[in-house]
């Protein structure tokens, strides 16, 4: 999937809001540390490559756990919902979009944006479906 994945994990101390060290472990509230946060895959394209009829979206995971992955509009409506608290495991992940609504229904043309949340990691990523 082309483009630029923005970030939002948690900031440790000392570094910048959205620069983490991907394999490094997230605080937690019980002390021990939360599930490895989320890295995605980012390609040396920065626009958005076009799609039709699907789209492959792949990620990696600095280690195991919850997965939401959904699809909004521009204006931040939620299109579908791909995985919500889905668990996988430690590694590179691959889903798949059928340009489809969570009614079934083919969406219009237009841009739309990929957040894949895991751990304290959200990232954003836009997709540009043309028919």
């Amino acid at each position: 999937m082309a483009g630029r994945w923005n970030s939002w994990p948690g900031s440790p101390a000392g570094q910048p809001p959205g620069r983490h060290d991907p394999g490094a472990p997230v605080p937690s509230a019980t002390g021990r540390p939360a599930l490895a946060p989320a890295r995605a895959i980012a390609p040396a394209a920065e626009r958005a490559q076009p799609f039709n009829p699907s789209t492959t979206i792949r990620f990696d995971l600095a280690g195991g756990g919850s997965v939401d992955l959904r699809v909004f509009d521009v204006r931040g409506r939620l299109v579908r919902t791909l995985a919500a608290g889905a668990i996988y495991v430690q590694g590179r992940h691959e889903v798949v979009w059928d340009g489809r609504d969570e009614r079934g229904q083919a969406v219009a043309s237009g841009v739309y944006v990929v957040e894949l949340a895991a751990g304290n990691t959200r990232q954003s990523h836009q997709v540009m479906l043309l028919k």
